[in-house]
Formats: structure tokens, sequence, C-alpha cells
């Protein structure tokens, strides 16, 4: 029996669905290594950080009716597969860094958006 993927997902950013083209998150521990002089030449140890979540998404941008990304602030970010509404990640207080345009010759423009937040749960 083949084993079963999650594919395409549903975006909710304050409870209103938007249509996005990729969801890239990445999480950081904020963990590194202490170095150190010594024989081995190698860190000792490691010390921990705090940690934090950023994220990209990439958005088409319709002609009318635009998401306005630019004064988003403290959002809930909620993703979702299509077929498993069940798995839910969220984003709290998420935030928008920075929105660029993107064009290409065959496709439609897309915003590329940078988001950071505060908790992933």
């Amino acid at each position: 029996m083949a084993l079963e993927y999650d594919g395409e997902i549903v975006v909710e950013i304050n409870g209103q669905e938007v249509d996005v083209v990729s969801f890239d998150d990445t999480v950081t521990t904020g963990r590194k290594p202490v170095k150190t002089m010594n024989r081995t030449g190698r860190p000792k140890g490691s010390v921990s950080g705090a940690e934090s979540v950023e994220m990209k998404i990439t958005a088409p941008s319709p002609s009318l009716g635009e998401f306005d990304w630019r004064t988003m602030k403290d959002a809930l970010i909620v993703i979702y597969p299509v077929g498993n509404p069940s798995k839910r990640t969220s984003f709290n207080d998420s935030n928008v860094i920075s929105v660029g345009s993107r064009y290409q010759l065959e496709g439609e423009m897309v915003r590329d958006i940078s988001l950071y937040c505060l908790r992933k749960v």
C-alpha cells in the first residue's frame, strides 16, 4: 500500500482565505557552538539561544482586490492541507518584514512576502 502525502494547502490570515503559490517556514533553534582554544581544534560545547520562525509567501497579484500585505501586523496565519483540515499549523503574531514584486515572461505577476512570527503552534 502506497503512502499518501499532504499536497496543496489552504492559507487563512485572520480568518480570511488568501490564495498563495508557495509557503515556506523556517524555524531557527538559536543553538550555537561555543568555540574554545583547545588541543582538539573543535568546539567543546554549545549554548542555547532564542528560537525564531521566519516565513516566505509567494502570492499572485490580482488586478482588483489584492490582499494588503504591507499593513499586516500581529496577524494569525493558519495553514492546513486541503484533504486534511484537522492537521492545522498556526503562526501567531505574524508580521511582514518585506514585500517584493516579481514579473515573468509567461506567467502572472507575484508578490514575494517575508514575514516572522512570535510563535508556531
